[in-house]
């Protein structure tokens, strides 16, 4: 049963990203969901299982985007970071989604934006490129209140 729910999930929130999100695009960026739901199921998580959850996700974003195993890597590190420090935090499992969230998601947009145009650095306007990463960031936070009542669910049951 876990299984199926855990199928289900995966398949509803690569339908959100690729169909609905991609859509509902606010200055060119869209919410990660994958992102999201790796560090919500980390926070969550009491047995190890968001490992497995953040390879999953990692390589069906490789598979939907540029490749090269960084999105496995980066999920990977995201879920060893969270499980590491998760102890540490007092207040509930929400807030602790959200301040990762909030840490996490300009982070890894900045470093997979300059990994993109590395080879352009001296053509990145970089206004713009703060705005966009500001804009990233708020959008994954609001995906959070969507998400973590479906992770929890399906990752802490």
């Amino acid at each position: 049963m876990l299984f199926l729910l855990l199928s289900l999930y995966v398949l509803l929130i690569t339908v959100l990203q690729t169909v609905v999100f991609s859509r509902l695009q606010i200055f060119g960026v869209s919410p990660d969901l994958f992102l999201v739901s790796v560090i919500i199921c980390a926070a969550l998580d009491k047995g190890g299982r968001s490992f497995g959850f953040a390879l999953v996700l990692g390589l069906i974003k490789d598979l939907l985007s540029f490749g090269s195993y960084f999105n496995v890597v980066t999920k990977l590190l995201v879920a060893a970071m969270i499980n590491l420090s998760k102890e540490k935090f007092v207040w509930n499992k929400f807030l602790l989604c959200l301040s990762f969230v909030l840490v996490i998601s300009p982070a890894l947009f900045a470093i997979e934006g300059i990994m993109i145009m590395s080879n352009r650095v001296n053509e990145i306007i970089w206004a713009q490129f703060i705005f966009k990463t500001f804009i990233a960031t708020i959008y994954n936070l609001l995906a959070v209140f969507m998400l973590y009542p479906l992770v929890k669910k399906v990752c802490h049951d």
